[in-house]
């Protein structure tokens, strides 16, 4: 299989604004993602997690100077724009006629990604994977599959924001976001790839001592060892772990 390149790296959290804040574990006040990209009137509507996913997109094709309306998308939440449903049944429950269409349309998993599409004018490959706590491994395989058919590069970006009422159950974890360039060839590439050996008996996810328990934990340890040039990572997948071992470190 074709190995994966990083070219490129974003994080947002409420409290970890950026890359660089997230690195040093600098954290700050509360705020809220500025998507600056999306029109005002379509910022204004986007759920948390839409904003995330526009946030850290744009950061990463930043970094790694490519056009964002240009890059095929993969974009993954292993829950999906829960707020937006939850504000939906509710109408629905209370049946007083104010269930609005448009807030439907916004509660799709892959409202985000098509909502990036129009912005951007991207008419190009878009994909987008809701597969729980295999999301982040979902992902990645996802890329290396269309990197072996069609090279060039992709962006790869998994969300999730805090799970509402009675989704939540047990399940606490802060907002989060990242993304990655990765590329098929290693030019300008931060660290290769190589995956594909399952590692059966570990947990499928943690406790992130930041975050909770967020399904963005597997992406947030590989960019932490890409940054830190650790040579093992594991994400988990299904009942077992996917190994992935970082073969390839560009000097600072």
């Amino acid at each position: 299989m074709t190995g994966l390149h990083v070219r490129a790296m974003a994080v947002w959290t409420p409290r970890f604004p950026s890359l660089d804040a997230w690195r040093a574990r600098a954290a700050s006040e509360p705020s809220t993602p500025p998507a600056a990209i999306l029109g005002a009137r379509a910022r204004g509507r986007a759920s948390m997690l839409t904003r995330m996913i526009s946030e850290v997109a744009t950061s990463a094709a930043q970094a790694a100077s490519i056009e964002l309306g240009r890059v095929p998308l993969i974009v993954g939440s292993a829950y999906g724009e829960m707020e937006t449903t939850s504000q939906l049944l509710t109408m629905m429950g209370e049946g007083d006629g104010t269930l609005s269409p448009a807030r439907f349309q916004s509660s799709v998993h892959n409202a985000a990604a098509g909502l990036l599409s129009i912005t951007t004018g991207n008419q190009g490959f878009s994909t987008c994977i809701a597969a729980g706590d295999a999301t982040a491994a979902a992902l990645l395989i996802e890329a290396q599959a269309w990197l072996a058919e069609h090279g060039g590069a992709v962006l790869v970006i998994l969300a999730e924001e805090r799970l509402p009422g009675f989704f939540a159950h047990n399940e606490t974890f802060e907002p989060a976001a990242a993304a990655l360039v990765l590329s098929a060839a290693p030019d300008s590439a931060l660290a290769e790839l190589e995956m594909g050996q399952r590692v059966p008996g570990v947990a499928v996810r943690a406790e992130h001592p930041e975050l909770g328990r967020t399904p963005v934990a597997p992406l947030l340890a590989l960019i932490d060892a890409v940054s830190d040039a650790e040579s093992d990572v594991l994400v988990p997948a299904f009942s077992a772990a996917l190994r992935i071992v970082l073969r390839y470190k560009a000097a600072p």
